[in-house]
């Protein structure tokens, strides 16, 4: 749930405001360590298609367990998934706003051969992976609800990728990874905002 007052509401009944509960139960999801859950979440292309957008799936990045317990891989394989997940807007060239969600996971069955070989990948590694997926896919969800209100989340004034990490910052500091923050300079702007916040009377 929001840590209080500093999610502006939408409208409930409005479009957006509907996208925005959609989107907040899967941040709980991720929150609930229900990592998997929330990723099917967001792959639920209906809530979109309710206010115009639409749904692609887009370039999966897989990791090989042989490899798979470097943090560094981790990492790597996360940002090659963020950046193969965007919005396009829509455009007098392109009909609709399409949101693409990129995979990050396991490389399949059918590279791997022996199943065995998924005992090999340490459990925290595993979980981080699968949070960080979840966590991609919501930030996509909310540049899609930028673009439907036409406005930032937080502060027009921002940079639309921190506007997103103060959002979830501040629905719940325990949504965001490492690496979600080492791109963008998230990291620094999102501790500003704490230290302004707890200055605040």
């Amino acid at each position: 749930m929001p840590e209080g007052e500093v999610i502006p509401p939408l409208t409930p009944e409005s479009g957006p405001g509907k996208l925005q509960t959609y989107i907040h139960e899967g941040l709980d999801l991720i929150i609930a360590e229900k990592f998997d859950k929330a990723s099917e979440h967001f792959y639920n292309p209906q809530p979109l298609e309710n206010v115009n957008i639409y749904l692609v799936h887009g370039v999966a990045q897989f990791m090989f367990p042989q490899t798979f317990q470097y943090p560094e891989e981790v990492k790597q394989t996360i940002n090659e998934q963020a950046y193969q997940s965007y919005v396009m807007l829509k455009t007098e060239n392109t009909p609709n706003t399409v949101v693409t969600l990129g995979y990050a996971g396991i490389a399949p069955d059918f590279v791997l051969g022996d199943k065995s070989q998924y005992k090999t990948i340490p459990r925290e590694i595993w979980l981080n992976l699968q949070k960080n997926v979840a966590l991609v896919n919501a930030e996509e969800w909310l540049h899609a609800l930028i673009h439907t209100t036409g406005h930032h989340l937080i502060d027009d004034s921002l940079d639309e990728e921190i506007d997103i990490a103060i959002y979830l910052d501040r629905y719940n500091q325990n949504l965001l990874t490492d690496e979600f923050l080492g791109r963008y300079g998230r990291r620094e702007a999102v501790e500003k905002d704490r230290q302004q916040r707890a200055q605040q009377p």
